[in-house]
């Protein structure tokens, strides 16, 4: 990473910025018509997580203490038939003040079109797009375009079952990561389960994903797994335990599989709900990735501490 001068920050905000301008003058021309819902959202906080760094022979994988931002916007109407339209924005600043000394600006829009059918509208379908830029030491790191598709079946009050499909093009600034350009697919099949009948509830997600870049040893194969399990402690708070599990491997030139990666995650935390407009949530834990090359391994405890304001 490079390190971020003033007018670099203004060039990221700017382009940024840009896709929520457009919510938010949509959010405003629509405001006057009938099902229209408008959401905003703020949230700040400080989480540890994993980040490759740079050293002497190459980079390293660690984990560092990060600051960051999340500002979303979302524009929902109803139209007659019952289609629902979604048109979204996004920015996220994330810091990472202990190896490089660096900021990341993270942002996008997103569209989606969903429609309920059956009995007691059972079933849920969305379809789904999105674009969004990483912009990194002053310069933009890479561009995506995501489309997917959703369908989701309610089987009674206790169990729910939702089957997700993803397709999804990276394009790399070459200058920043030669060979990165990919393509992504994504498979997941989740349910939600409460087994009391109440708030209480287990959430349960398998995937699979391959992303095949322009050099193979970039590409790799994905499988994971992640659960959850929340519970109310009184009115105001509840807590939720999440664990989450990956193995991926990634291939050579030849298709041999050069390194193997095998990530696991744990977390417990506690959200409480200030009043209607705020809550905050305080996690910790520990993550840890076991692989094949040295460098890309690490370990440790983590921590994570917000506040989300939406109105």
């Amino acid at each position: 990473m490079q390190d971020v001068t003033f007018p670099s920050v203004i060039r990221g905000l700017r382009l940024m910025i840009g896709g929520l301008s457009f919510v938010v003058g949509l959010t405003a021309t629509a405001a006057t018509g009938q099902e229209v819902e408008m959401n905003f959202s703020q949230t700040v906080g400080i989480e540890r997580t994993d980040e490759l760094s740079s050293y002497d022979s190459g980079l390293r994988a660690t984990l560092e203490t990060t600051p960051y931002s999340l500002t979303t916007a979302e524009l929902e109407r109803t139209l007659a038939s019952g289609l629902v339209l979604r048109f979204g924005a996004n920015l996220r600043i994330t810091g990472y003040p202990e190896t490089d000394d660096a900021t990341e600006y993270e942002g996008g829009v997103t569209a989606e079109l969903e429609k309920t059918f059956g009995t007691d509208a059972a079933w849920r379908y969305r379809l789904t797009a999105e674009v969004d830029r990483l912009i990194e030491g002053g310069d933009w790191t890479f561009n995506r375009v995501r489309i997917g598709q959703q369908l989701r079946y309610r089987h009674d009050k206790t169990h729910m079952t939702t089957a997700k499909l993803r397709l999804g093009r990276l394009n790399q600034n070459e200058a920043t990561f030669y060979g990165y350009d990919q393509t992504e697919y994504l498979f997941e099949l989740g349910h939600n389960w409460r087994p009391w009948g109440d708030q209480r509830s287990i959430n349960g997600t398998i995937f699979a994903e391959a992303r095949r870049a322009d050099l193979k040893r970039l590409s790799y194969d994905e499988l994971g797994m992640r659960l959850s399990f929340r519970s109310p402690i009184n009115d105001t708070s509840h807590y939720i335990t999440r664990l989450s599990a990956f193995s991926r491997s990634y291939g050579t030139e030849e298709g041999i599989f050069a390194r193997e990666d095998r990530h696991l995650k744990a977390t417990l935390g506690i959200v409480h709900i200030l009043s209607d407009a705020v809550q905050t949530e305080v996690y910790a834990g520990w993550d840890r990735n076991n692989s094949t090359i040295a460098d890309r391994g690490y370990q440790g405890p983590i921590v994570g501490l917000s506040m989300t304001y939406s109105w």
